[in-house]
């Protein structure tokens, strides 16, 4: 303890590999224990930490993940002549397999009332031979405070599930029991392993801590009991005093050639009962009550509509979104409100999920321990870094924006090039803190329905480009000239090209004259155009002189244009030069909208970065907490409530729908099916 009576703990360490070591001390540093230390080598054949007597130094708590079912433990040792006497009064592990040298090292480095946590394979409890004789010494002593089976493929390297073995030498003397926990159910997939979730380790250490137990999944086990030789003789096997509960509906063969559902599968909905216990009767009725056999009150197709909609189930999940969330959200405003340079993050999430976990110790359709993964996961995700945040730079962070920049070249000072932000560019920008999606919906509600509007509009004319494209993009599709190499877009060079080269195909007397004459002006060979004018009446329509009589060349151009575009497109071509110019037209609109998109988007964004230097402290908080934090916790409770309806209905329509028909029934409609294909094929000729 030190002069304010807070507790210090020196932490040590050792490893085989430097290199591993090295990372354990990085990690030290990492998490603001720069002090502790780290030491190479064999921990087992050369300890590092020793007394003044060269004897083991003794620690008041030790955790170990020592090498599973180490064949070269005896490396560098001899065994029957321990220096550090570690199994004297044990005995001596098998030489192929050091699990419990390790843990006799352990405890031989344990202070008087010292306590300890090792990870270790599960054979470790229940092997015979060597290791059941060190096993039953070590129960004789009575240090085994509690054991914790783990999932398998917990760990990198070995799929094989493991446990933690709970040492405690304090009052060891009088202590009665084991307290064991059967936690290999609770994880979650990531990737190729398992992965203990936040509600996992709470459980497990509130279990032990309180020493709850639970049907299936924790128990207290005597001493008397586990050293028995009639019964358990030593045995630590977890399944041998836990039985997991099996929540697996076994097939009922009797419900399968007579009809009907067992009770057991009714009864497997209980927590679906217990909140609706009107919507049992509904979905289900007694079909033999003597056997307590059930049968479908409704059509099985509407199993899963009726849960939903039960007035019950829907009041239930009312009250656990908002008057239970509500409770646990008044009582942490002053906490979330109140963060300074003294704030400990550490007791904060201690201090609310505490009370998150008390909020919710009586709901019917959430698990207040997946209530509690839900805060834990947000907490890691991105809470702790808001109140680290706070910690350091107050409230007034909220204000701060954290801007992405375009890229650019530039030299290192070694003449290397490297890439670098261009401070000038901005591509992107977001608050520290508090999301610019945020900002956007509070304060600029008109604005964002404005972009909203247009984003709509940008999606319905790309949908009907993108139905067009796939309608004419075939081998007679109109469109296909334009596609590129992929056949899955239509590039506008490829569309402006394609058009050109169909306007170059139309016919028109008028237009080929005025392509003469131009041809003539350009020749300065005006007699020859007077000849062709007076040749073709119809050129007197188009103006091709000044008022003094004299050919003007943009007055020739201009009019070659007019008659190009009332050209006519030969039949042949009309169709895809129509489609082309449709599609041109959608691509142009688009353009536009896209255009007004942009600029009203950069009109939003400096809004936006302007309204962050002007929120104050209590507009912080209060987007902070309200529409932040509390907003997102609400959401994944919401989503956690939706998908416990959601097994629970999915189970409801399987034990309908598994007994639904009989055996006789299915062989009977399977008879039907097979009688009318055998009479279809035979009416088209088919005989066997």
């Amino acid at each position: 303890m030190d002069a304010d009576g807070n507790s210090i703990v020196t932490i040590f360490g050792q490893e085989k590999y430097p290199d591993t070591a090295g990372l354990a001390k990085m990690n030290f540093i990492l998490h603001n224990k720069g002090t502790g230390e780290i030491k190479s080598g064999n921990t087992l054949s050369s300890p590092q930490y020793l007394d003044e007597f060269d004897e083991l130094r003794k620690f008041d708590f030790i955790v170990m993940n020592p090498p599973f079912s180490d064949k070269a433990w005896t490396d560098g040792i001899k065994p029957s002549n321990d220096k550090y006497k570690r199994f004297a009064d044990y005995g001596i592990p098998p030489e192929k397999n050091g699990d419990y040298a390790w843990f006799l090292h352990v405890l031989k480095s344990l202070s008087q009332n010292g306590k300890a946590g090792i990870i270790l394979p599960h054979g470790v409890l229940t092997r015979p031979n060597a290791e059941e004789t060190v096993r039953k010494a070590i129960l004789a002593k009575r240090y085994i405070k509690g054991i914790v089976s783990l999932p398998a493929n917990l760990f990198y390297g070995t799929g094989i599930p493991a446990c933690i073995i709970i040492i405690d030498k304090e009052g060891a003397e009088s202590r009665t029991g084991i307290f064991m926990i059967d936690a290999s159910n609770g994880f979650k997939k990531d990737g190729s392993k398992n992965r203990l979730r936040e509600q996992d380790i709470e459980k497990i250490v509130r279990y032990f801590n309180g020493q709850i137990i639970e049907d299936g999944y924790s128990r207290f086990v005597t001493y008397e009991s586990i050293l028995d030789e009639s019964t358990n003789d030593g045995n630590l096997n977890i399944p041998r005093y836990i039985t997991r509960i099996d929540d697996t509906l076994p097939q009922n063969i009797a419900a399968h050639l007579n009809g009907g559902i067992p009770k057991a599968d009714i009864d497997s909905l209980e927590k679906l009962w217990a909140v609706a216990p009107e919507l049992k009767r509904g979905l289900f009725a007694t079909l033999d009550e003597k056997h307590s056999i059930y049968t479908l009150a409704v059509p099985s197709d509407t199993i899963e509509e009726n849960i939903y909609q039960d007035a019950s189930i829907v009041s239930e999940k009312e009250k656990e979104l908002v008057p239970t969330f509500s409770a646990w959200r008044n009582e942490v405003p002053d906490i979330l409100l109140g963060l300074d340079a003294e704030t400990n993050p550490k007791a904060l999430i201690r201090d609310i999920s505490d009370r998150i976990l008390a909020t919710y110790h009586d709901s019917r359709l959430l698990d207040k321990y997946d209530v509690y993964d839900c805060l834990l996961n947000y907490w890691n995700e991105k809470l702790q870094d808001d109140v680290y945040a706070i910690k350091v730079g107050g409230y007034e962070a909220g204000r701060e924006i954290e801007y992405e920049y375009a890229k650019k070249k530039a030299k290192d000072e070694n003449g290397e090039t490297i890439s670098v932000d261009d401070k000038s560019k901005v591509k992107s920008f977001d608050g520290a803190l508090i999301p610019g999606t945020i900002i956007e919906r509070i304060y600029f509600a008109d604005e964002c329905a404005a972009i909203t509007a247009l984003e709509e509009q940008c999606g319905l004319i790309e949908a009907e480009n993108d139905e067009m494209r796939e309608e004419e993009s075939g081998e007679d599709g109109l469109l296909r000239e334009a596609l590129n190499e992929n056949g899955d877009s239509i590039p506008k060079a490829n569309l402006t090209k394609r058009i050109k080269e169909l306007e170059a195909k139309k016919t028109s007397e008028i237009a080929d004259a005025l392509a003469q004459i131009s041809e003539l002006f350009a020749a300065g060979n005006t007699a020859e155009i007077e000849v062709l004018l007076k040749q073709n009446p119809a050129l007197a329509a188009y103006e091709l002189q000044n008022k003094k009589g004299v050919f003007i060349k943009s007055k020739i151009a201009a009019a070659l244009k007019a008659a190009q575009a009332d050209a006519v497109m030969p039949e042949i071509y009309a169709d895809e030069y129509a489609a082309l110019c449709a599609y041109q037209e959608e691509m142009s609109a688009l353009d536009e909208v896209n255009k007004q998109l942009k600029a009203l988007r950069k009109e939003l964004d400096d809004k936006v970065e302007k309204k962050y230097g002007e929120l104050t402290v209590e507009e912080i908080k209060h987007l902070l907490f309200d529409e932040k934090w509390m907003a997102r916790l609400s959401s994944d409770i919401g989503a956690e409530v939706d998908k416990v309806l959601n097994t629970l209905a999915s189970k409801a329509l399987l034990i309908a729908k598994r007994y639904e028909h009989t055996l006789k029934q299915i062989e009977e409609k399977t008879s039907d099916s097979k009688n009318a294909v055998r009479a279809a094929l035979e009416r088209m000729g088919y005989k066997w």
